[in-house]
């Protein structure tokens, strides 16, 4: 996944976004017959793009890159298998529905004073504590 946001903020202290999202995947149509041969797998890419202005501290709630994928396979004995009529007492059919949804939640905070600056780090380092070895400590 790819996303990119270009904030910038006016004068009354609202944050205008550029959220530009990209998500790319291999197609199911190239998986194992074209990797064996040794061809590259087609990608498939969904990208969304949208411009939104809210107040700092609110939340903005992204959603739309929706993908459904039908996955359908067979297995059983060969050839019996594939008899019609009884061919279903030798083996068995899958069919496999799967939706992805990416759901994008930005909540833009504008820092105006070190305080502010110190109030947001300790924030994210109480929510995120995997990050807190790569955030910088303070040392007043």
């Amino acid at each position: 996944m790819i996303l990119t946001v270009i904030p910038r903020i006016n004068a009354g202290g609202r944050v205008t976004l550029d959220v530009n999202q990209e998500v790319s995947s291999p197609t199911s149509d190239s998986t194992a017959s074209s990797n064996s041969s040794g061809s590259n797998p087609t990608i498939a890419t969904r990208k969304a793009q949208t411009v939104v202005t809210v107040s700092s501290g609110e939340t903005m709630v992204l959603a739309g890159l929706i993908q459904d994928t039908n996955i359908r396979g067979s297995a059983g004995l060969p050839l019996l298998s594939k008899i019609p009529l009884i061919g279903g007492l030798f083996g068995t059919q899958t069919l496999a529905m799967k939706r992805t949804e990416l759901v994008l939640l930005i909540t833009p905070t504008v820092v105006t004073s070190p305080e502010d600056a110190r109030a947001v780090t300790e924030e994210i380092r109480r929510k995120l504590p995997l990050l807190d070895a790569a955030l910088p400590r303070n040392t007043k």
